[in-house]
């Protein structure tokens, strides 16, 4: 009797150890994933790191062609801008002849107003179409070079609702874009991706760029305030867009949501190349269409400012290597490692 008691005893005794031990693990290994999420934690609140190109390596870039003339127009300086230069750029010829004519630029409709100044933007790779949609834009995909096959029509033909660039019409790996503000004020807007070694254009998606990728766009009208009595009146709907928030600002990336990576930046190996006209350029009596006349002639002012901006970034990134290389010393443009 005695015996079995003793078993049994011992047995719960046992027991009662391998419970001790198995909950002294779990607490080890609690504290080993805290204390991980605190060091990956403080590690993704780090400050962004300064890119290698900047505004001060475009120092004395001025573009200019018989056919068009640019204005640089003000960059900030800091090292983590990811806007690198910014121009004005406008057609000579267009202009001359819009001077000569008997109408004042004023008077034309603002598609015809060839004259108008197309403003032009070299960024680091950022993702454009969600950047408008953030601030309340309405950003429609028109036309995409890099679907480009054999065109059986002068203006091409629909791939999946988006319209094929014809190899006639122009060979420059371009996506273009249509932007709607709130007020239904629209314009047309064109991005490229070049490589920041020698600015040669690639088949990348601006779409693709981490920066600043968001799912649905926050609510304008909602501001966190953390727990209010305002904010308990309708609890579910503001935790709702508390969580959009948050995920709208981890770049909809689950590891930055959880604080264990940095929330992505925009790129310092790709460029986005953004041409864009005046948000007035194109009236509410011009076709919806981005094939009709008003928006085709729009587009391509655009194409044509894209190449000649592209021609003449790379004309210069050509020279300053070759500056550099030829003193023995490290280009003076550093972008591209």
């Amino acid at each position: 009797m005695d015996d079995g008691r003793s078993v049994r005893k011992m047995a719960i005794e046992t027991q009662g150890r391998r419970h001790e031990r198995l909950i002294a693990l779990v607490l080890v290994i609690c504290v080993l994933a805290v204390g991980f999420w605190e060091i990956m934690a403080r590690r993704s609140s780090r400050a962004f790191q300064s890119f290698a190109l900047t505004s001060s390596d475009f120092y004395g870039f001025a573009p200019a062609s018989a056919s068009w003339a640019a204005r640089s127009l003000p960059v900030s300086p800091d090292p983590i801008e990811p806007n690198i230069a910014a121009y004005e750029v406008w057609s000579t010829k267009d202009r001359e002849q819009t001077t000569s004519s008997s109408f004042a630029l004023a008077s034309l409709p603002l598609p015809l107003a060839a004259s108008a100044p197309i403003f032009v933007r070299l960024v680091h790779g950022y993702n454009m179409p969600d950047c408008m949609r953030i601030k309340g834009y309405k950003v429609e995909l028109q036309e995409d070079s890099r679907l480009r096959q054999k065109a059986t029509a002068r203006h091409g033909r629909l791939n999946g609702g988006v319209r094929e660039i014809d190899d006639r019409e122009q060979t420059h790996m371009i996506q273009v874009w249509r932007l709607t503000s709130a007020t239904g004020d629209t314009a047309i807007w064109i991005t490229g991706m070049l490589k920041a070694g020698d600015f040669s254009e690639t088949d990348v998606d601006v779409r693709s760029m981490a920066f600043p990728r968001i799912g649905i766009p926050d609510d304008p009208g909602w501001l966190p305030h953390g727990v209010t009595m305002k904010s308990l009146t309708h609890p579910l709907r503001n935790f709702r867009l508390l969580l959009r928030a948050k995920w709208n600002n981890a770049r909809c990336n689950l590891a930055t949501f959880l604080r264990l990576k940095q929330p992505a930046w925009a790129d310092d190996e790709l460029l986005t190349l953004v041409v864009a006209s005046p948000f007035v350029a194109i009236n509410g009596g011009e076709s919806s269409d981005c094939t009709g006349d008003g928006n085709a002639s729009v587009i391509a002012r655009e194409v044509e400012a894209y190449g000649f901006m592209l021609n003449e970034l790379q004309k210069w990134r050509a020279r300053m290597n070759n500056v550099g290389s030829r003193d023995g010393e490290r280009p003076r443009m550093r972008g591209g490692k």
